[in-house]
């Protein structure tokens, strides 16, 4: 039972450290975009 939980728990952290990472590449894409166009 606990095993599970554990891996529950390390999968949702993992998904969120790929939103996270996809948000700040978005960032950094857009940012860079802003540039060419000035």
């Amino acid at each position: 039972m606990d095993s599970i939980c554990i891996k529950y728990q390390m999968t949702v952290l993992h998904n969120h450290s790929i939103s996270l990472a996809g948000t700040s590449t978005k960032q950094l894409f857009a940012q860079q975009a802003g540039r060419a166009g000035t």
